[in-house]
């Protein structure tokens, strides 16, 4: 209840503070030449590149440290962080560029107030990811697990694995989202969200971790 009521408190003064001054939390203020400015001159220069590469990174680093710290394989499973990386980049960092930065802006609901964020929010964590974020995950998955039926091999893995991992993710995404929705520009936020996701992304590793297990246990 302290950390509800906390978060609530964080929430109702963020949203207190005028639009012009949230997006400016997250903009750099470094002199012109510095290796700051030329960073956030690149990203917005070239944000689906830029996106893409951080996507990447984050999806390859929060696996294999799972594994390692967490699993404490002694071998990493390279395809399954081949899985990660292909979606980090393809998907994350690719195809979620155009939803979250352009098509969430320009169609769906554009604004930055925080009745707009939430509604934002909500169409990301309730449609958009159990309709259509990890079933592409899936789908991935079985293409470079070689399965033989690909479309069936994700189907029944949605439906084994769908309803544990939105109540595992759900808690740090909605935060997460909200303030990216309301604070940051657009052409920030695809980083923001790679910065910030390591730890559902963390999550998801743990998760297809567990579920492989229990696939091997029960095959055995």
């Amino acid at each position: 209840m302290l950390r509800l009521s906390s978060a609530m408190r964080t929430t109702r003064r963020l949203c207190s503070v005028p639009l012009a001054k949230r997006a400016s939390l997250f903009t750099v203020a470094a002199p012109p030449g510095s290796l700051l400015a030329r960073a956030s001159n690149a990203v917005r220069e070239r944000p689906l590149l830029t996106a893409m590469s951080s996507m990447t990174a984050k999806a390859v680093i929060a696996d294999t440290t799972v594994q390692k710290v967490i699993e404490q394989r002694e071998a990493i499973d390279r395809r399954r962080t081949a899985t990660f990386a292909a979606f980090g980049c393809l998907w994350m960092g690719g195809a979620q560029y155009f939803i979250y930065s352009r098509w969430m802006e320009a169609i769906l609901v554009p604004g930055a107030a925080a009745a707009t964020a939430a509604a934002k929010v909500s169409f990301d964590q309730l449609v958009y990811v159990p309709g259509l974020f990890l079933p592409v995950f899936f789908v991935l998955n079985s293409i470079l697990n070689r399965e033989p039926d690909v479309l069936q091999a994700a189907r029944e893995q949605y439906q084994r694995e769908i309803w544990l991992t939105l109540k595992t993710t759900w808690g740090p995404s909605f935060a997460m989202q909200f303030v990216g929705f309301y604070c940051v520009p657009p052409h920030l936020r695809i980083p923001y969200v790679a910065m910030c996701s390591f730890v559902t992304t963390s999550l998801l590793s743990i998760l297809q971790g567990f579920f492989r297990g229990l696939q091997e246990s029960s095959s055995s």
